[in-house]
């Protein structure tokens, strides 16, 4: 298949009562364009995200941490977990 990351789009759930965590889970459609003969790679992305507010630092700041799974036609599958912060505007 090609290189980079799929496409995606679809929809999430937010649950803020989770502790001192708020916690987003979703599925969608993932797409894998490439340059290379044959079809593109299409699928099912299950994904899930946990925001840890900082106030101590900054009241808008939070840690994050986010995995998904894309589930891809050919027999393709792909894992990718993401760490980084947010800002809340």
């Amino acid at each position: 298949m090609g290189g980079g990351d799929p496409f995606s789009f679809g929809a999430g759930v937010r649950y803020d009562k989770a502790g001192p965590v708020q916690l987003l889970v979703g599925v969608g459609f993932a797409w894998l364009p490439h340059s290379g003969l044959g079809p593109n790679a299409a699928g099912v992305r299950l994904m899930a995200t946990v925001l840890y507010p900082l106030p101590q630092v900054n009241r808008n700041l939070s840690a994050q941490t986010q995995i998904s799974f894309d589930i891809l036609s050919d027999s393709v599958t792909m894992f990718a977990w993401t760490v980084g912060a947010g800002w809340a505007l």
